[in-house]
């Protein structure tokens, strides 16, 4: 298989995965949220609405989030700078855009995994990650 059919392959399969709904977190209820939370108010993470990413699926948003976002000798990395904890309150939030937006980050996740797993024999998110990040960042381009 030629690498263009190959990437509109794994194309197809993040658009197919991106369609399937994420089921909700726990602490959200399916048929409302509730009122809004005080917007003249200063939130620490997870004070508006519990955070519902795992343990390893934050550290995969900050590996992605620093391949797009590195470090450079004037600006601290995205992860530094809270990116992490903002994908994370996201695609937590109760509402159904944000809902949604869970399904296409999470099934995005899940799609990283299994390419970096094929590239390399390995999930994206193991420690030794390079292999897989060359092969994001032939994705990205």
């Amino acid at each position: 298989m030629g690498a263009g059919r190959e990437r509109g392959v794994a194309a197809d399969s993040l658009r197919r995965r991106a369609r399937q709904p994420a089921p909700a977190p726990a602490g959200v209820d399916p048929n409302g949220y509730g009122s809004d939370p005080d917007l003249s108010k200063n939130y620490r993470p997870g004070e508006p609405w519990p955070l519902t990413l795992t343990a390893e699926q934050r550290r995969l948003s900050g590996i992605v989030s620093d391949l797009i976002i590195p470090a450079d000798d004037r600006s601290p990395s995205a992860s530094a700078m809270g990116v992490v904890d903002f994908i994370d309150e996201w695609v937590s939030a109760p509402y159904p855009d944000f809902q949604r937006d869970r399904g296409i980050v999470l099934g995005g996740f899940e799609w990283l995994d299994e390419e970096g797993a094929a590239a390399v024999r390995q999930g994206f998110h193991q420690p030794r990650c390079d292999g897989t990040a060359c092969h994001l960042r032939r994705h990205l381009r």
